[in-house]
């Protein structure tokens, strides 16, 4: 169907019925025949030119273009590279063709500026078709100097025939190759910029729409200003676009016109990068007296041309506003001077004083210098003094020390022989738990072991227990049972100690990566709940096998060739869709927006994408325009149903 990318991704959202009616549609409005068929019929009129068929050869021709238009539309790209080569020529013949209906409509501007048609002679009418840049070009077929040929090609243009033409433009410069084609074509773009002087209103505003999204594509705007540059000459302007400001006031009972002649204006002007340019042609506009006009519209009941005219506001530049900023400038320009001038001198001063207080600085160290001999004279003096005073203080210490090993070794002796007791009985008291075994080695010494601990509690009583015997072997460093117990049982009591507070933390963060609470899941409970969970996969596990086991007996022999249309449309169908946040859909839209450029590539699909985002919303420059004071931004209006053309 020959169609953009993002209308791709929007078909293949459909389901198959859908599909099915639009392709069952594609093929009932699908002309069928070659390009060259209607680039015939076409050259058949401009070449016969009238006669007494001529009018029947109109009507023929009228259903041509409106079949020309839709297989342009709707064909694939083929049927449209076809039409455009170099052996048809479909392009140039559209251009003479159009160029031919038109005529008549220029003429009779001629007319009804300087008299009747009647009044002017065939020869004024010659002279001012070979005076056209746009019309004296060389074409097929005979000259157009006859009153006959005026009255066909009136006939023409009066049979809508202009209009099925724009759009076949249109449907043209929707292709890459077709927009090259146009955009290099020297009379095409003015030819089409001359058919806003035809009376039909629908056929202004689509003029007005495609010239506009041309604006938007790289080197566009450049041929629209040379385009009603010629206009100017071919229609005897005294000023550019004056004919479209005429337009715009008298035919203010067409909403659809006005709607696309403000968008047009809005463009032409505000899409400019160069400043001056655009304060240029909004200056034309305003010497035309389009901010008079503007404010007449304040009252339009239309929603649509509202936005527009809003849109317009809100991108125009404030001149006044502008050389206020300037004059602003030139003032804090002269105030910079004056501060430039004032600091200078705050800096010749800020020498003076820098010089003083090098020489101040000077004098203080020398005085440092001095001051700090003195000082070293009073340490050395200090230190003797302290080296004095600290060997009077170290025998004193000593003998202060004597007396306290003295009185300590006392205190020491009684201590054991009551810390002897005590051990006695805790050891009993551990015995009769059954926490340790005292057994008697050959050399008939006693020895302790630790039996094996029950739970955590056990462990924290066996380290209670050992500290205990620690801090009477540091006691009773002498003491042969201590000695033994000591070496032969602290490392076993370190090692359970610590084997259990690993088994602790294990069990602990364990129980916390399943969601309970180590505190209220004693392992009893806890892990039971494995056991029964190991058992039911396992079980699992074995029906799983046996159901495929199942499956492969059941299907087989059955037809291997299927398909596969169906299965993937039913997988499709079962995979759940994944949720979209709002948010990642408007950071998105936010950043598309933002990396919009302000002029496009003439890509396939791109003029029909312009002028629908045009429908959509107005164009309003993403830098911003320097807004007038007398321009208050309105409410935001939205846009209602579309330009029907």
């Amino acid at each position: 169907m020959n169609l953009p990318p993002d209308k791709v991704k929007l078909l293949c959202q459909y389901d198959n019925e859908k599909k099915w009616e639009l392709v069952c549609d594609q093929e009932r409005f699908q002309v069928k025949n070659p390009p060259s068929a209607y680039i015939q019929k076409l050259k058949s009129v401009l070449e016969q030119g009238g006669g007494r068929k001529f009018k029947r050869r109109v009507q023929e021709s009228t259903q041509v273009l409106r079949e020309l238009e839709i297989s342009l539309r709707t064909n694939h790209i083929g049927w449209a590279e076809e039409f455009l080569n170099e052996e048809n020529k479909g392009l140039d013949v559209l251009v003479d063709y159009l160029s031919f209906a038109q005529r008549a409509v220029t003429y009779d501007m001629d007319s009804s500026d300087n008299g009747s048609f009647e009044e002017k002679s065939v020869e004024d009418l010659t002279t001012s078709a070979t005076n056209s840049p746009t019309h004296n070009s060389p074409r097929s077929g005979r000259p157009f100097t006859t009153r006959k040929a005026l009255r066909y090609s009136r006939l023409l243009s009066q049979k809508n025939h202009l209009h099925l033409c724009i759009m076949c433009l249109r449907a043209i410069m929707n292709y890459q190759l077709g927009f090259n084609q146009v955009m290099a074509h020297p009379n095409c773009v003015n030819e089409i910029t001359l058919s806003l002087n035809n009376k039909n209103a629908r056929t202004k505003a689509l003029v007005l729409e495609l010239l506009a999204a041309v604006c938007l594509v790289r080197g566009g705007h450049e041929m629209i200003i040379a385009a009603f540059n010629n206009f100017k000459e071919v229609c005897g302007e005294k000023n550019r676009f004056e004919k479209l400001m005429e337009y715009y006031r008298n035919d203010d009972n067409n909403i659809d016109f006005m709607v696309a002649c403000m968008q047009f204006i809005n463009i032409v002007v505000h899409s400019v990068e160069n400043m001056n340019f655009r304060v240029y042609l909004q200056h034309e506009f305003t010497q035309l007296g389009l901010d008079s006009y503007l404010e007449e519209l304040t009252v339009t009941e239309s929603e649509r041309l509202q936005v527009q005219i809003q849109a317009y506001l809100d991108n125009v530049f404030d001149v006044g506003a502008m050389l206020e900023d300037a004059e602003a400038k030139n003032t804090i320009m002269e105030h910079l001077e004056e501060l430039q001038e004032q600091n200078t001198q705050l800096n010749t001063r800020l020498q003076q004083c820098e010089s003083e207080a090098v020489e101040k600085t000077s004098e203080l160290e020398k005085q440092l210098i001095q001051s700090r001999k003195e000082v070293e004279l009073l340490k050395d003096s200090v230190k003797e003094t302290q080296a004095q005073l600290s060997q009077l203080q170290q025998k004193e210490k000593e003998r202060e020390t004597h007396r306290e090993k003295e009185q300590e070794r006392e205190r020491d002796r009684q201590r054991s022989a009551k810390a002897l007791t005590e051990l006695e009985k805790m050891v009993q008291v551990l015995v009769d738990r059954g926490l340790i075994r005292m057994d008697r080695s050959e050399s008939g010494s006693l020895e302790l072991h630790i039996m094996p601990a029950a739970n955590t509690t056990d462990v924290r009583s066996l380290e209670k227990g050992m500290e205990v015997v620690r801090k009477e072997f540091l006691q009773q460093k002498d003491s042969a049972v201590l000695t033994n117990f000591m070496s032969n049982n602290g490392s076993l009591l370190d090692s359970v100690v610590k084997d259990s507070k690993t088994a602790e933390e294990v069990y602990h963060s364990v129980v916390e990566y399943f969601g309970e609470d180590p505190k209220s899941t004693p392992p009893s409970v806890f892990f039971p709940v494995f056991a029964r969970f190991i058992k039911a996969y396992k079980l699992a596990e074995q029906e799983k096998e046996q159901r495929k086991k199942n499956i492969s007996e059941t299907d087989f022999g059955t037809d291997l060739h299927i398909s596969d249309s169906p299965v993937n449309t039913a997988v499709t169908n079962r995979m759940p869709a994944l949720p979209r946040f709002p948010q990642m859909d408007l950071i998105a839209e936010l950043k598309r927006r933002q990396m919009t450029p302000l002029v496009r590539e003439g890509k396939d699909g791109a003029i029909e994408d312009i002028i629908t985002d045009l429908r959509k919303q107005p164009y309003i420059r993403a830098d911003g325009g320097r807004r007038s004071a007398k321009w208050k931004p309105a409410q935001q209006l939205p846009v209602s149903s579309d330009i029907s053309l």
